[in-house]
């Protein structure tokens, strides 16, 4: 039988191989991705129920049913935190050569007063100039199938983030808000298609710094919590940067003063959702540039225990007790 380049069995629409009196579905079999095209396998147990069905329908019916191809949602658990997945990440856009922008929101899985509502982070991966949806990554301790599946359906169908914030979800405070995480990263990425915002990821931060110095990093959290924790900027940290300046949120309009405006501002806080008002705050008093990062400290700290972590191991490995 022909194989794929992944030395999967080829199949077309049909599931049928290169045999024609022979068809084949599930993890042996290789597929156009919906979002690239380019061959893959699918190690689900959910496409391959779904293939079966097409393939038996077929085999009786004769060729009618397409199999239109899998996104890959997935969702597994982790202790207390759940994490899901579907489409392409970032770093598997960029490399299939997709121009792409990722958006980083937080949100809460149903209404804060609502006993524990935990926490929901959604990165969003999508074409900077159509609005095209490619992929989208959940972490949080419930609901982040609910989320990750309707991302995946829109997906499956090309849809783009502004269709994201049309799509309609049963609402009550036991299991959502009333603008839901999904929407929400919806309305973040359509923000920064149509410019409303601009925004920096942790690794594009690291670029920006090492390459612009004219930079001004702006800490809009609160005293207390600058003087407890900023950015990093260690040798060791995935940035080296002088100290960044704190004006909180609340008195940002009080303090115009202490910005400058002929530098590039970089503002952050905790997730991102304070710093969109603050973008908007500088902008609508003349403040031409001005980003924010994306998904804020509490992404950046995680990154950097990561490549703390990626550090040590690896210095383990090459020095064993």
């Amino acid at each position: 039988l022909k194989l794929g380049p992944h030395r999967g069995v080829w199949v077309n629409s049909f599931l049928q191989t290169s045999d024609p009196l022979i068809y084949a579905v599930g993890d042996m079999i290789e597929y156009p991705n919906p979002v690239t095209g380019e061959l893959q396998p699918i190690n689900l147990a959910g496409p391959a129920n779904r293939q079966g069905w097409i393939a038996a329908y077929n085999l009786m019916y004769g060729n009618r049913l397409h199999y239109e191809g899998s996104v890959r949602t997935a969702v597994t658990r982790v202790f207390s935190q759940n994490i899901a997945l579907t489409g392409l990440s970032e770093k598997a856009a960029r490399a299939a050569a997709l121009p792409c922008q990722s958006s980083i929101t937080f949100s809460t899985a149903h209404a804060r007063y609502y006993f524990d509502p935990g926490s929901l982070l959604i990165n969003l991966v999508f074409n900077p100039d159509t609005g095209l949806i490619y992929g989208a990554q959940c972490i949080g301790t419930e609901g982040v199938d609910k989320r990750i599946d309707l991302i995946g359906q829109l997906i499956k169908r090309q849809g783009t983030v502004e269709e994201l914030t049309q799509l309609e979800q049963a609402y009550a405070p036991p299991f959502s808000t009333t603008k839901d995480a999904a929407a929400i990263a919806g309305y973040t990425a359509l923000n920064i298609l149509t410019k409303e915002i601009d925004v920096v990821s942790p690794q594009e931060l690291s670029v920006m710094l090492q390459q612009n110095k004219n930079c001004f990093l702006l800490d809009i959290r609160s005293e207390k919590e600058f003087e407890t924790d900023t950015i990093s900027y260690d040798n060791r940290s995935i940035i080296s940067i002088p100290r960044p300046v704190n004006i909180p949120l609340a008195h940002l309009r009080e303090q115009l003063n202490r910005i400058p405006k002929d530098k590039d501002i970089i503002l952050f806080g905790h997730n991102g959702s304070g710093e969109y008002v603050a973008q908007r705050i500088l902008r609508g008093h003349g403040f031409k540039s001005v980003v924010h990062l994306s998904g804020g400290l509490t992404v950046l700290n995680a990154l950097q225990r990561m490549l703390h972590n990626a550090d040590s191991q690896s210095a383990e490995a090459d020095n064993p007790a």
